[in-house]
């Protein structure tokens, strides 16, 4: 096994390689936080392994700064988690510290899980402002539909890209893996159709879910 822990931080990662039986096998090196970083480290992770080795790579979680690096580590077929840095802090004392204390340790833990919720609840509005300047800069009439909201539409929107691709709402629908899936055999067939579910996962999604609510506060849409 050779295992590949991560420091992440804004700029710049730090990166550490060892097997299972504790050989160093990369010391400590630094690579910065963009794509040609991405690429060194996975060049020095291949040199360091054979093709009967597992490789697993850990890189704590700290927000938005290590989201670029593990979708290339996963893109690139390497095992790779997000490990709570308490854990591994607790882990780590535990080594030399048996009897952690339970009660100030879940103390500790609760305080550190809060502040990682209050950082992706950060992210989340701003990732939610800019998709409603994105919408009031469309202007599109999508949201004039009852129950059609910003993120609705704008799913919608960025799914589809520009309607006049398709020439009616069926191929919409088939687009959207929407469309009923047809079942014959002989002389029967199916009443009970169920969806392609093929194409777009998250315009199928969208659609699915907009539907609901639509026909929910419009009879014209329900009907």
């Amino acid at each position: 096994m050779i295992c590949v822990g991560i420091d992440v931080a804004k700029d710049k990662h730090d990166c550490f390689i060892l097997n299972s039986e504790g050989e160093v096998l990369a010391d400590v090196f630094t690579i910065p936080n963009n794509l040609e970083g991405f690429n060194c480290l996975l060049q020095k992770i291949q040199s360091c392994f054979t093709l009967h080795d597992k490789v697993e790579v850990g890189l704590e979680a700290t927000g938005h700064y290590g989201y670029n690096i593990l979708g290339f580590l996963l893109d690139n077929g390497l095992p790779t988690y997000v490990l709570n840095p308490l854990h591994t802090n607790l882990y780590r004392k535990s080594l030399t510290l048996r009897k952690t204390k339970t009660v100030p340790a879940k103390s500790l833990e609760l305080r550190h899980t809060i502040r990682l919720i209050r950082e992706l609840d950060a992210e989340i509005k701003e990732i939610e402002k800019a998709i409603q300047n994105i919408m009031d800069d469309l202007h599109s009439p999508i949201t004039t539909i009852p129950g059609i909201g910003t993120r609705m539409g704008a799913m919608i929107l960025a799914e589809v890209g520009d309607f006049s691709r398709f020439d009616s709402p069926d191929k919409v629908l088939a687009y959207a893996g929407l469309s009923p899936s047809t079942y014959q055999s002989g002389q029967l067939t199916n009443c009970y159709a169920h969806m392609e579910k093929r194409g777009s996962r998250y315009l199928r999604f969208a659609i699915f879910n907009a539907t609901k609510f639509v026909c929910l506060w419009d009879p014209t849409f329900s009907a």
